[in-house]
């Protein structure tokens, strides 16, 4: 369901992520993690960011603060990011890190 093509892509990624976290209940966590990647794979420049820092999230509750850090910090590089984007994430990389 969640990949079906009829579904416009907003509405697949959320139900990627939707997916990703039932999985994660279900201590299923390899499907969870190619659900986040699956989501992060499918949407356009704007929602990307979207799914990466529910995969950082994702990965932190697992326990992968510096696979998490990774991430925030490939954000960081993307010149589409704005600056309430750039601050959540600066302020996520602090917070790990510390």
């Amino acid at each position: 369901m969640a990949s079906d093509p009829e579904l416009q892509f907003p509405a697949r990624v959320r139900n990627l992520k939707n997916l990703a976290h039932g999985f994660t209940r279900m201590g299923h966590l390899a499907h969870a993690e190619a659900a986040l990647d699956e989501g992060i794979a499918i949407e356009d420049r704007l929602l990307r960011g979207f799914m990466r820092e529910s995969k950082a999230v994702w990965l932190v509750e697992q326990g992968h603060v510096p696979e998490a850090i990774a991430i925030y910090e490939g954000l960081l590089r993307q010149f589409w990011m704005d600056s309430a984007s750039i601050k959540r994430c600066q302020d996520n990389i602090a917070r790990l890190k510390s």
